[in-house]
């Protein structure tokens, strides 16, 4: 993709062409300041995927890409309450859902009440879903992106370690607006 992206813009008379890497782009956009000499951490949880890079003076100091995002997390919400309530609803109610009830705090509750598919009785039913049922799906996915910024930190350089610690982590991304999101990975 890149390669034919490049060779588009040489046809189309740019003579110079950089392709700056996305999760640069994603903290320069959301108003970090990625050319300090400190390294600062960036962790974009998007749809697809959570982009998880420490960056310093323009440059990657370490990426990683892991296939962890919204999307899966909103596919599980769906088998979830598939399995258990034997309902079919859409991606955009898991999404909803997600959004309202979800929690990365372990004693937080909400519910929601919604309505979908009894594929037993093929007819329409409503349940009210609580944030305490979802909490172990929610935390096994995000558990992952923690344990990968764990590795990632302790396979650091000691400067690096000091200026992660100073500057924290600072997270993107549609799925970091789960809330408990900043308590959860302290």
């Amino acid at each position: 993709e890149k390669k034919a992206f490049e060779l588009t813009c040489y046809k189309a008379g740019i003579a110079d062409v950089c392709l700056i890497p996305e999760v640069i782009c994603s903290a320069i956009g959301n108003g970090l300041n990625v050319q300090c000499e400190k390294a600062n951490m960036v962790v974009d949880i998007g749809g697809d995927s959570t982009n998880i890079a420490i960056i310093s003076n323009y440059n990657l100091v370490s990426a990683y890409n892991i296939s962890i995002g919204g999307t899966i997390i909103n596919t599980a919400i769906i088998k979830y309450i598939n399995e258990t309530y034997k309902l079919i609803i859409s991606n955009e109610l898991a999404e909803q859902i997600k959004i309202d009830v979800c929690s990365l705090i372990d004693n937080y509750y909400a519910t929601m009440d919604i309505d979908g598919y009894n594929y037993l009785t093929n007819l329409q039913e409503r349940i009210t879903i609580s944030s305490t049922e979802l909490f172990p799906i929610i935390k096994h996915y995000y558990g992952k992106i923690a344990s990968i910024i764990n590795s990632i930190i302790k396979e650091s350089d000691p400067q690096i370690i000091e200026d992660l610690s100073e500057n924290g982590i600072n997270f993107f991304g549609g799925s970091s607006l789960l809330i408990g999101v900043d308590k959860f990975f302290q």
